[in-house]
């Protein structure tokens, strides 16, 4: 260690007054003890202030030239100082001589000792060239003389209501200093078991609000699955403390979480009953004599029965209420369970939504057939120019009507004919069989017992003999009329 490493150590300038020092030494040395003291409870705060406190040690005996550690604070002054170098310059003025026999004045007392706050880095001295070294040597010790007077008679004033009762005062800066080492150490723990020690052991102490302030903090923090960070500690008490307040924090945090789970499950509960109290009020009452207001009603057909009135057909649920009103003229067979109906008003027919009885299409059809695969065919009547095409379950018409006759889709294809002349397409209107080619095609799809097996038609050449052929329009095999899959 240097001497000017030494300096920063006492927190001092390079080059200031042994006295100096040895005051400095002694008001440090003092501090670091009742540090130690202070956090006794924390093993490794504890080592790392008796080594800075050794450090202290060594600078002062490195400044001091001497190895022993004694109350030299009170020695007279000597004027010495240290230099960068080393080399020790005394005062070119020295005290005058007391007269004999006059009693010399007693020193003056110690500086107040204040509650301890963060010391800021001395700045660097640079010692001036070496013609003038002396003179700002005795000028900077006439400065710090006069500051300790200044200081020593501030303190004075202050304490004067002490005088009477020294060890009063002292006892009271001691404790004072005790009590800000130790919040110094609990600040940095930063964790509740730190915070309590320090109320337990200052209840009344300048820091006491601020540590139950912050239990109260970190007792109420909550944070997603992070653990709060605290110093690291070699207490294992402590450390078990920590993890059980972890556990309790996640224990509130599943307990906030099933609270508000149950709070959402009452709530849908209420709104439940709610509907069901709004569709009862909204549901008309049955009449268990619906009957009697029909003059014919049907069998039951699904989840609904068809009635007639007034000549009309219609379809009621099976407690009588109204689905299809009777005002239809007839009904043509649809088992797709797609709920559409072709239905007829006079001899026109049109699409109807048998969940809502809406009526999906305008009755401009001679007839719908029922579907499959989302399609089915339509007829246009003949004073519309006739033809066939297909519609889809909203009754949009998604192939005109520009075919004599059309079957229904299987597997995505249908056999369509065009004046005598047939032929298949696809839902895109795509001619996959050409027309004309064959005189008669049958889709054997709904009378085969596989339905795994690949479309296959069988068809009448024009020199009349039956084949069977795939959807690629390809030769399978010669076969008989009779022939089925």
């Amino acid at each position: 260690m240097t001497k000017e490493q030494a300096y920063e150590k006492l927190e001092l300038p390079v080059g200031t007054d042994l006295q100096v020092v040895r005051q400095k030494f002694n008001q440090m040395h003092n501090e670091f003890l009742m540090q130690i003291d202070g956090v006794s409870f924390n093993p490794a705060m504890k080592q790392r202030k008796e080594q800075q406190l050794e450090e202290l040690k060594e600078a002062y005996k490195l400044l001091n030239e001497s190895d022993s550690i004694d109350d030299s604070a009170s020695r007279p002054y000597t004027g010495k100082t240290f230099d960068h170098g080393g080399t020790e310059t005394r005062s070119s003025s020295s005290e005058p001589s007391k007269p004999k026999g006059q009693q010399a004045p007693p020193p003056p007392p110690p500086p107040r000792e204040e509650t301890y706050q963060p010391r800021e880095q001395a700045p660097p001295v640079y010692s001036a060239p070496p013609e003038k070294k002396k003179s700002n040597a005795g000028l900077f010790v006439g400065i710090a003389a006069g500051a300790i007077i200044v200081l020593a008679g501030a303190y004075f004033m202050a304490n004067r209501s002490d005088i009477g009762n020294p060890s009063a005062s002292e006892t009271n800066n001691t404790e004072a200093s005790r009590d800000s080492a130790t919040w110094e150490t609990v600040l940095f723990a930063n964790d509740s078991t730190t915070y309590q020690h320090y109320i337990d052991n200052f209840p009344n102490g300048i820091f006491a609000q601020a540590a139950k302030d912050s239990i109260a903090r970190l007792q109420t923090a909550t944070v997603d699955d992070t653990p709060i960070a605290t110093a690291p500690s070699q207490d294992n008490e402590i450390t078990q403390q920590f993890a059980a307040q972890q556990e309790r924090i996640k224990q509130l945090e599943q307990d906030k979480k099933e609270q508000a789970e149950a709070l959402a499950r009452q709530r849908e509960a209420r709104e439940r009953q709610e509907a069901i109290r709004n569709k009862q009020e909204t549901t008309p009452k049955v009449d268990v004599n619906w009957e009697a207001n029909y003059e014919e009603v049907g069998p039951v057909y699904g989840d609904r029965r068809k009635v007639i009135k007034n000549g009309k057909q219609g379809y009621v649920s099976l407690d009588g209420q109204v689905i299809i009103p009777p005002i239809y003229d007839g009904f043509f067979n649809s088992s797709s369970h797609v709920n559409r109906l072709p239905a007829k008003k006079g001899e026109l027919a049109g699409l109807i939504d048998t969940k809502t009885g809406k009526e999906l299409t305008p009755f401009i059809y001679d007839h719908i057939q029922v579907f499959n695969e989302g399609l089915a065919t339509f007829r246009l009547p003949t004073s519309s120019g006739g033809g066939t095409g297909y519609m889809d379950i909203n009754g949009n018409e998604v192939i005109p009507a520009v075919y004599s006759n059309a079957w229904s889709f299987y597997d995505g294809l249908a056999i369509v004919d065009k004046g005598r002349r047939y032929g298949v397409i696809n839902k895109n209107q795509n001619e996959i069989i050409p027309f004309g080619k064959y005189t008669i095609i049958h889709n054997l799809h709904g009378g085969r017992l596989n339905n795994t097996i690949p479309n296959r038609f069988k068809a009448l050449t024009k020199d009349g003999n039956w084949i069977l052929i795939n959807e690629k329009d390809e030769f399978l095999k010669n076969i008989d009329v009779h022939y089925q899959e």
